[in-house]
C-alpha cells in the first residue's frame, strides 16, 4: 500500500516556488512542473521514480535529491548547468 501522493499536479499557479519537498511518497515520475521555472531545490527522495525525465521547465535547478528510487541509469541530466545531484 503506498502512501502519500501518486503524481505531482494542480502546481500551475504557484509559479514563484523556489524548493518543492516531495520526497517519501508514492511518485513514479517526474511531471507536473512545468510552470516551476524558478525553481531552485528538488527533493525527490524515497518515491518509486524509475526516469529523471520533465526537469526542462526548471532550469535554475541547483540541488535534486533523487535518492532511494528506482533509478538505474542517470540520464536526462543535459539541460541542468548548475545542478548538483545527490543520488
Amino acid at each position: 500500500m503506498l502512501l502519500g501522493f501518486g503524481f505531482i499536479e494542480n502546481l500551475e499557479e504557484y509559479t514563484g516556488l523556489k524548493c518543492l519537498w516531495l520526497e517519501c511518497n508514492g511518485l513514479q515520475e517526474i511531471s507536473g512542473l512545468s510552470a516551476q521555472t524558478e525553481l531552485r531545490s528538488l527533493y525527490l527522495q524515497q518515491n518509486l521514480l524509475r526516469r529523471i525525465e520533465n526537469l526542462e521547465p526548471c532550469q535554475k535547478l541547483d540541488a535534486l535529491n533523487v535518492s532511494n528510487n528506482l533509478i538505474r541509469t542517470i540520464e536526462n541530466l543535459g539541460m541542468l548547468y548548475s545542478c548538483c545531484l545527490d543520488d
